[in-house]
């Protein structure tokens, strides 16, 4: 093994450890901290990366392909666990999810180690120990292989292949993050071959995305976005515009503790114009959120809503490393201070990763295990949260919010209800009050706090007799 390639393993072991570490504590934060996801959609992963482990593609339901991922990159890669015989396993996931987190931290490492070689470790244990990132990293999301594939695409601007490439894998996994390879483009003004490179794989991937979509539901974008997405004004999607540039700061302390550096760096950005990758990384980070308050509605800084500005922190942490390298006398206060920062947040962190994993335990988890134990094979379920009841259930199940059955969210509705007869409603009373009061109740389930979302009035699941 050549020196540098010795070097570069040392410090991914590095990484390994200080990600490992900080997973640690998400991990044994609370009893159910580890063997359950803190969000249900880390489950429906899993059900379409089983889909695709069995040869059925983006199934959600057993033989009927469905338009329901918004992830699917991520679905293929936890396809592998089901492929090797370690299925639906939680603690795998989040290992998983561990790993790749360690290799962002190398990247941004690697990133800043051309321009700024003193500050290039402090961006990677910055990006390690980041709360924010360690969350998404155990949550059983696509937030690390997103972050890890972005800056993978910044880490290669004079290596056009592997940054168009890394840049079409980024926006299979995240599609907000096809802005990236528009601004990449524009920036880099490469020749024509070049531009082919960087462009062609992600209209590749967008068109493989829509024709499959066509194929699912006979409409070109995945049904979670016509279930999420209703009609408003040019600009009342960006009335979260300040939520989205503080979801990407880490939420208020890190944004408080990180200011100095990253207004320091910003100062500088003349400096930065001398490195293309550094620039766009700074134009990522700015121009990213309006992308997202476009997108999704972030009403509560909860990781609910701040998961899908989470890809994009690496980009500020970069941006702060190098605004605390450039303080020179200053520069271990500054660590010392961003460290400080850090500690303080992580209890926070920690506290609602376990209380979410408590609360998807208690109501989705529970039920489901209840309905497979009073239900066949043969039955189908219509679910409010559709992921745990199908990966945990081991049931078919009609997805009453129309998620993953672009059917439910048209005049179809009743006609699919009445076709499949599901044997059990599973809902949270507040989203469907009707059912609540059509059919008996068979068992309820409470878990109280309810932090996943606070302004969701989702602390009790119903399970309702049907027929």
């Amino acid at each position: 093994m050549t020196p540098g390639r010795r070097a570069l393993a040392t410090r991914l072991a590095v990484y390994v450890a200080l990600c490992g570490g900080a997973g640690a504590l998400f991990l044994f934060a609370g009893d159910h901290a580890a063997d359950t996801f803190p969000l249900d959609d880390a489950y429906i992963h899993h059900v379409y990366a089983e889909g695709i482990a069995y040869g059925e593609g983006l199934a959600y339901n057993p033989g009927r392909p469905a338009a329901g991922s918004t992830s699917p990159l991520w679905a293929a890669v936890l396809s592998l666990l089901h492929l090797v015989g370690v299925g639906v396993s939680v603690v795998a996931t989040k290992l998983l999810g561990l790993l790749l987190a360690a290799v962002t931290a190398l990247l941004a490492d690697r990133l800043v180690a051309r321009s700024a070689p003193r500050c290039a470790w402090v961006a990677g244990t910055l990006v390690a120990l980041d709360p924010a990132l360690t969350f998404g990293a155990v949550s059983g999301m696509e937030v690390s292989l997103a972050a890890a594939l972005l800056l993978l695409a910044l880490s290669n601007p004079d290596r056009p292949p592997v940054a168009g490439l890394a840049l079409a894998a980024a926006a299979a996994t995240r599609p907000e993050l096809t802005l990236v390879t528009l601004l990449a483009a524009g920036l880099s003004r490469p020749r024509r071959r070049a531009l082919a490179w960087l462009v062609g794989p992600t209209a590749a991937v967008w068109c493989a995305w829509c024709a499959w979509n066509l194929h699912a539901t006979g409409a070109l974008l995945p049904t979670t976005f016509y279930a999420k997405h209703t009609p408003m004004g040019p600009f009342a999607q960006w009335r979260d515009l300040p939520r989205a540039y503080l979801a990407l700061a880490g939420g208020p302390t890190l944004a408080v503790v990180g200011a100095p550096p990253l207004l320091r760096s910003l100062c500088r950005w003349r400096s930065l114009g001398a490195e293309p990758r550094l620039l766009l990384a700074a134009l990522v980070a700015a121009l990213m959120p309006l992308a997202l308050s476009w997108a999704h509605d972030l009403r509560e800084l909860e990781f609910y809503w701040t998961r899908y500005a989470l890809p994009l922190r690496p980009c500020v942490l970069i941006l702060v490393a190098l605004g605390a390298g450039s303080l020179r006398r200053r520069r271990a206060l500054a660590l010392l201070w961003l460290g400080a920062g850090l500690l303080v947040a992580f209890p926070q962190a920690r506290h609602e990763h376990a209380e979410n994993c408590r609360n998807v335990y208690e109501l989705d988890v529970r039920a489901a295990r209840w309905v497979r134990a009073h239900s066949a094979e043969s039955d189908w379920i219509a679910a409010n949260d559709a992921g745990a009841m199908r990966v945990v259930g081991r049931r078919r199940v009609v997805d009453l919010l129309g998620l993953n059955d672009h059917r439910m969210l048209g005049p179809e509705r009743e006609a699919v209800l009445r076709e499949a007869r599901p044997k059990y409603f599973v809902i949270f009373p507040s989203w469907f009050p009707r059912l609540a009061q059509r059919y008996p109740v068979a068992a309820r389930f409470r878990s109280d706090p309810y932090t996943v979302c606070t302004r969701c009035d989702q602390s009790e699941l119903w399970v309702l007799r049907a027929r």
